[in-house]
């Protein structure tokens, strides 16, 4: 702010101030920010100058949750680029559309995105680093874990970046962990968030102490799990990422219900935690995340005893991740179900 005070038209300036407040829970103040990046674009005849301004705006509006007001600018930028003759500004803007699509649960189109963005960049001097890493991380959630794992990989000479590097170290931790490398996968998350504590504790750091958490949570060290949520959550509302914040209580609700025993306020405060988690998902349209959610859901309403309250949503989520071709979920989703069906049978033997 001193900066703009003595040169008022500094765009490196104000793309500061716009990402701190965006990564500062103040929305409408990044999004002003930029806008004064566009403005001075617009009058100095810089089209990249204008377009950068949109793009970043667009990744503002995806952290906050905000996907149809991301997918609006973003549009706004594309409409201003060459697609005759890709650029790196083009590819960035395939591959943040293809991010928001991913987010909402629209995975065909998130692919077709970040392909697109990959085909655009043949003839780069290097791959482009955020359409892989994004393409990766969609064959991690489809369960394709050796393929995430090989592109995860291939990035790893052209993560120049120590943010690059956290951010791939902090995936790739994710995929080791599914493949039961719990040591190699912790290795790799701590020498993530070291990163992005370094950096202040941005949105980065709450989702590698998400992944700590995960590993804590599978050695069954419960209350560790609960306190490293804890941590993440309260730096997701400081920066506004309810993105973020939506996972961490999908996990926290896996957790709270591992730690139920036999008290029903265990169980309705995990249920509590798990309908936050879905309705976060909801409001930000990501089919993919509110179905597992709902799944959790189930699972604390068939554990409560409730099976005619879990049947709907279980049978829904099975859907979703049927249309979305992901079937270890919607595997995942057709087990509780048929748990479901056990329990309620048993229930009608007992009269009840």
């Amino acid at each position: 702010r001193d900066l703009l005070r003595l040169t008022p038209d500094d765009v490196a300036s104000w793309n500061m101030l716009g990402r701190t407040l965006a990564e500062t829970g103040d929305l409408a103040g990044a999004i002003a920010a930029f806008d004064n990046v566009g403005a001075i674009g617009e009058r100095s005849g810089d089209k990249t100058l204008a377009t950068s301004a949109l793009l970043n705006k667009g990744m503002a509006y995806r952290t906050h949750g905000e996907f149809d007001s991301a997918l609006v600018v973003l549009h706004q930028a594309r409409m201003l680029l060459d697609e005759s003759s890709p650029d790196p500004i083009f590819v960035l803007c395939l591959t943040q559309f293809g991010v928001v699509h991913h987010l909402r649960g629209d995975l065909r189109e998130a692919r077709d995105c970040y392909l697109n963005a990959i085909r655009s960049a043949q003839s780069f001097s290097e791959p482009p680093f955020g359409a892989m890493l994004a393409l990766a991380n969609l064959e991690y959630e489809h369960g394709r874990l050796e393929k995430a794992r090989d592109l995860y990989r291939i990035l790893r000479p052209i993560a120049s970046s120590k943010s690059r590097r956290a951010m791939l170290a902090g995936n790739l931790a994710g995929v080791y962990a599914a493949l039961g490398k719990p040591r190699r996968a912790e290795a790799l998350t701590h020498y993530a968030l070291r990163i992005d504590r370094a950096h202040g504790n941005g949105p980065g750091a709450a989702r590698h102490l998400q992944g700590l958490a995960n590993l804590r949570y599978e050695a069954k060290d419960f209350v560790e799990a609960e306190r490293l949520l804890k941590e993440a959550s309260d730096i997701c509302h400081r920066n506004g990422d309810r993105v973020t914040l939506s996972v961490i209580y999908g996990t926290l609700a896996e957790v709270l219900l591992a730690q139920a025993v036999y008290d029903t306020r265990d169980f309705e405060r995990a249920l509590a935690v798990a309908k936050e988690a879905a309705s976060l998902a909801e409001a930000q349209d990501s089919v993919s995340r509110t179905a597992r959610y709902r799944i959790t859901i189930g699972r604390t309403l068939i554990m409560m005893g409730k099976p005619q309250e879990a049947a709907p949503l279980l049978a829904a989520s099975a859907q979703t991740f049927s249309e979305l071709q992901i079937p270890h979920m919607e595997s995942l989703a057709r087990e509780m179900l048929e748990a479901c069906e056990r329990l309620r049978s048993e229930l009608l033997k007992l009269g009840l």
